[in-house]
């Protein structure tokens, strides 16, 4: 049964076009954007007890779970990532490990938060802050334009959109070439 309250239920008619075949949900929390998605996360968000359990299919650290579900799998039609990548210092070795895992014509679709909306709503309904976002983008411009130059030469935006649900915003960047 879906969660109202997850991130990706607040976004899934924006993004769920994209998510059609064999698909990654980095981070799924107590819900995947589909049943069929592989779910990798782990056993409870932030391994705080009073978060639900994952629905996730794959247990542990991100990088590691991927590197070995695209060595049984192969490479993924899309790779989806909600609300995650905001926890990062540094976002590169996320996106090439994730665009890594895409096949060419594959998706990679990110769900990230407007930093001072999601503050806000937090104080206004009692959520509890996220304190390990480093990163505090304040609308899909701002992200994109920090996107690093190989990032644009391997993948196509092919849609962007702000303030999506309540606090986010989506990009979505279709795979046009391996590395090379």
């Amino acid at each position: 049964m879906p969660n109202d309250l997850s991130e990706v239920s607040k976004v899934r008619e924006y993004i769920l076009p994209y998510c059609i075949g064999k698909g990654l949900d980095i981070g799924c929390g107590a819900e995947k954007i589909t049943p069929d998605a592989i779910g990798l996360d782990y056993k409870r968000q932030y391994g705080i007890n009073f978060f639900p359990q994952t629905v996730a299919d794959v247990l542990g650290p991100w990088e590691e779970t991927l590197m070995a579900v695209i060595e049984k799998e192969g490479k993924m039609d899309y790779v989806l990532s909600s609300h995650l990548l905001e926890d990062s210092l540094d976002i590169e070795p996320s996106l090439r490990i994730w665009t890594d895992a895409l096949r060419v014509g594959g998706y990679l679709i990110l769900v990230l938060p407007i930093e001072e909306i999601f503050k806000k709503y937090c104080r206004e309904t009692g959520q509890v802050y996220n304190l390990a976002h480093h990163q505090k983008w304040s609308r899909v411009a701002e992200f994109i334009a920090r996107l690093p130059i190989w990032f644009m030469e391997k993948m196509e935006l092919v849609e962007w959109k702000d303030k999506v649900g309540i606090y986010s915003f989506f990009v979505i960047a279709k795979k046009m070439q391996d590395n090379s």
